[in-house]
């Protein structure tokens, strides 16, 4: 695996917009989601629970993820927001490594 990107560097206004180019491979992507675990019914009937812990506990599945969460959007931010719980975690993965700051959203 690729190393990580190189944090963005910061202006005596914040942080600069990232200068990384996030590309992912389709088929790391592809093993990227098959660790997502599919619970039938959970909480209640009819609902079907994504459990993303295994791709968060999985290093390369996880920078994948986070690279093509950023890819779109690779140089026109500043800061990223992250909604409510795997958002929480998701938002700050990719801050990281976008050398960006987070700010949680709740309803």
């Amino acid at each position: 695996m690729a190393p990580a990107p190189p944090a963005a560097p910061h202006t005596a206004d914040g942080p600069a917009a990232p200068a990384a180019s996030y590309e992912v491979a389709a088929s790391a992507l592809e093993r990227a989601a098959a660790l997502i675990r599919e619970i039938p019914d959970y909480p209640e009937a009819g609902i079907l629970f994504r459990d993303i812990t295994p791709l968060l506990a999985d290093g390369e599945a996880l920078r994948a993820t986070v690279d093509a969460l950023l890819a779109p959007f690779a140089g026109t931010f500043d800061v990223i927001a992250g909604i409510e719980a795997r958002g929480f975690l998701l938002a700050s993965a990719a801050a990281v490594a976008s050398g960006t700051g987070v700010v949680p959203v709740r309803k």
